[in-house]
């Protein structure tokens, strides 16, 4: 069932009909040995269907039961993160990414990039402008550096 998801999911791009049989594997499921794909599934379909509350309620019953360090881990926090700035929700977003630029990593650019920009939204302008710089430092032709660029040389 599971595979079934991910070719509705990735190859016939269909998030309602993977998540339909995503939650008929967690019905006949609950327990089963898949269950953190399974999950990982689901929040790719959930973001996919534009649904990110469901998305974040779901990341937060997987999140805290994947160990510190993860690549997984990483990923869905960072997730999460960006879900949580989307609607808003800065300063529940600021705790993940400061985990997980502490961690460094492939999540650190879009990580330290999205710590600035909830920084600033908190009104926290010197760390945000410290993390800009720290971006630029690091990622000077990076995804968001023209961004960082126009944000310092406010």
């Amino acid at each position: 069932m599971l595979a079934g998801a991910l070719h509705q999911l990735r190859d016939q791009k269909d998030p309602a009909a993977a998540l339909s049989t995503l939650d008929e594997l967690r019905a006949q499921h609950p327990t089963g040995a898949l269950l953190e794909e399974a999950s990982a599934a689901r929040i790719e379909a959930l973001v996919a269907l534009r649904r990110g509350d469901d998305a974040l309620r779901e990341l937060g019953q997987l999140t805290p039961k994947l160990p510190r360090g993860s690549v997984r881990r990483a990923q869905l926090l960072l997730l999460q993160g960006e879900l949580l700035s989307g609607g808003g929700r800065f300063g529940e977003a600021l705790p993940l990414f400061d985990e997980l630029v502490a961690g460094g990593g492939a999540t650190l650019e879009r990580a330290l990039f999205g710590r600035a920009t909830a920084r600033s939204r908190v009104g926290d302008l010197a760390g945000c402008r410290a993390d800009l710089l720290r971006y630029l430092e690091l990622f000077p032709q990076g995804a968001f550096a023209a961004r960082a660029r126009a944000e310092l040389s406010r």
